[in-house]
């Protein structure tokens, strides 16, 4: 196959991402298949050649390359384009295939499945048609029906990896793990350096339990299979074994490796950020929480940890606001409702608020709905202690202010009380006249002459004034 025909088809073809515990490999397909062709990815390729005619090939990568704003408008012009393409090659599957993935960035869902079924009608080993026809059911939730389409598609495509991994995820969601882990060993007898398969099959053991036989596949792909240590899923799966395991230490050091090989790892940020709650360091994790709610703003688990994290570093109004999201998120759950009564009444001493909380968790069903009713209890028992307190507070503030009142007029009459003690010892020793008031000195005149007499009391003779020599002044 040349070249040219494997990069066009990489631009338009949605190959599911290695799936991580927790996570859906379907639920991202449209955007998988965007970054594919945003990154010139090679993708899983068909059997069959692409068309060689030069002109043919220019005109559908000019049609997937609109693919990569993501816009609806741009997906639109490519449909143009491809189906005007169709006119002089009704047959050619790519051109059905990545009409499909058009359709898709559209929301043309049934448009979509159309233009996939028409590719494998044309081609019946077109494996990436049946792989986005799988991920359809899958992401509406038909799992059944999504295994049934992963299983015809690796009977005319067997070496597509893909299509294993997707079975090997329908039947986990199915529950039926015994099946699961059989594809992926006969997944693994075809290709044994088929990564995201040993990725899946310890995803199963995982989910069973089986805890050791989950490390030991993923220790064993890290061995043999070339490129496995580069492989974010790897370290992350490895990471959640040791959480579980209780080897907390070790669950970090794998964790950090997976963020380290990739930073936008939603679940490895998820299961960091367990980790650093249950050593209550809330400061490391609100900047993962953050990162992962850019990268997942829709998923509700983001936001209750993030909760959980501005509460511990007493950013209690963005907390608050984080539950709400989750609520709004999923109105059905009643655990943020829980997490409110605890910011409320434990942190921001708004008991009434919190009682209402608890009391509407319980309305919805909480299943810690008993230990939530002694919160309530204790949350009114709180308050009315509080209240207690406020009110001894209140009483002697306002007995202190009544003392500094007293004492301040007890201050005052004293004083006055030694005033007119003062005053009437003065009256005494005057023989009850008032005490005489030395005169104010004489007022020189303005002249500066000698200063006028000043008149003799009544009843005395004035002193006579001195001769002068000289009465003239000559």
């Amino acid at each position: 196959m040349s070249l040219i025909p494997l990069l066009l088809l990489s631009l338009a073809c949605k190959k599911p991402v290695d799936p991580v515990a927790g996570g859906d490999p379907a639920a991202a397909e449209v955007q998988a298949a965007i970054d594919a062709a945003a990154q010139g990815q090679t993708g899983t390729t068909p059997t069959a050649e692409a068309p060689k005619g030069s002109d043919t090939r220019s005109q559908i990568g000019q049609a997937t390359a609109l693919l990569t704003t993501k816009k609806p408008e741009d997906a639109r012009a490519a449909v143009d384009r491809l189906k005007g393409l169709l006119v002089s090659e009704p047959n050619n599957p790519y051109i059905h295939f990545n009409l499909g993935v058009a359709y898709e960035v559209m929301g043309d869902q049934t448009s979509a499945r159309d233009a996939y079924l028409e590719a494998v009608r044309i081609q019946k080993d077109f494996g990436p048609a049946y792989l986005n026809l799988a991920a359809m059911d899958m992401r509406s939730g038909q799992y059944d029906r999504a295994a049934s389409r992963y299983r015809l598609g690796i009977s005319n495509d067997p070496d597509n990896m893909d299509l294993w991994v997707g079975l090997i995820s329908a039947l986990q969601k199915q529950g039926k793990l015994t099946e699961a882990e059989a594809e992926a060993k006969k997944a693994l007898q075809i290709n044994s350096n088929a990564l995201n398969v040993y990725n899946n099959l310890g995803l199963v053991y995982i989910e069973r339990g089986q805890l050791d036989l989950a490390n030991f596949i993923y220790q064993k792909a890290l061995t043999t299979v070339p490129g496995a240590d580069a492989s974010a899923n790897i370290h992350c799966n490895l990471g959640r074994i040791y959480q579980l395991q209780g080897k907390s230490g070790d669950a970090k050091q794998a964790l950090t490796k997976a963020l380290e090989r990739d930073p936008n790892l939603v679940p490895a940020l998820m299961y960091l950020t367990e980790y650093n709650l249950a050593n209550r360091n809330f400061v490391d994790t609100v900047p993962l929480m953050e990162r992962a709610r850019d990268l997942d703003p829709g998923n509700p688990n983001i936001y209750m940890n993030l909760g959980v994290a501005y509460r511990g570093t007493a950013r209690y109004d963005e907390a608050r606001a984080a539950y709400e999201q989750v609520i709004k998120l999923k109105p059905e759950d009643p655990d943020p409702h829980l997490n409110l009564g605890i910011l409320y009444g434990d942190y921001m001493k708004n008991y009434d608020a919190a009682i209402a909380e608890y009391e509407l968790y319980i309305k919805m069903g909480g299943s810690q709905s008993s230990a939530v009713q002694v919160y309530i209890e204790n949350t009114r028992k709180e308050q009315e202690k509080v209240k207690k307190m406020e009110e001894r507070k209140k009483r002697a503030e306002e007995d202190a202010k009544r003392r500094e009142a007293a004492k301040a007029e007890e201050e005052r009459k004293a004083r006055e009380a030694a005033a007119a003690e003062a005053a009437a010892a003065a009256a005494a020793a005057f023989g009850g006249a008032q005490p005489p008031v030395d005169p104010a000195p004489p007022t020189p005149p303005p002249d500066g002459g000698t200063a006028p007499p000043v008149p003799a009391p009544e009843g005395t003779t004035p002193p006579a004034t001195p001769p002068t020599d000289n009465p003239w002044g000559g």
